[in-house]
This record gives C-alpha cells, sequence and structure tokens, in this order.
C-alpha cells in the first residue's frame, strides 16, 4: 500500500480478502508470507490476522505461515 494511503485500513481489508479468497480454494491448506524483520507495522497485521512466525528468516524476512487447523 502506497505511503499515502497507510493507515486507512486498506493493507487489513487487502489480508482480509486474499485469506477469504484462499480458504474458498478446493483443498486450501497454508498460506505463507514474509515481512521485513524492521517492519512491526506489517508483523502486527499478519499476527492479527492469524498467522504465525514459522521460525525461519531469510534475507531478513521474517516467514509466517495461516493453516486451516
Amino acid at each position: 500500500i502506497d505511503q499515502r494511503y497507510q493507515g486507512q485500513g486498506y493493507g487489513r481489508a487487502a489480508m482480509a480478502a486474499l485469506i477469504a479468497h484462499s480458504k474458498a480454494q478446493p483443498g486450501w491448506q497454508a498460506l505463507e508470507i514474509s515481512y521485513d524483520v524492521a517492519n512491526p507495522v506489517m508483523a502486527r497485521l499478519c499476527t492479527n490476522a492469524g498467522f504465525q512466525p514459522t521460525g525461519q528468516v531469510f534475507d531478513g524476512e521474517i516467514e509466517a505461515r495461516l493453516t486451516s487447523l
């Protein structure tokens, strides 16, 4: 989301739409995402959406997973 539009709920709405679309797919089991270690706003957005860090960090990005369980 462009900096001018951050803090207005667009990221949260986009994340919710992505999750809803993914869960509607046959055989859906998990979504994986990564975000910059230095981005606490994205970390909070992902955690609030149900993503859990996997413990893996790649190129300075934390991997997180949302599962169907």
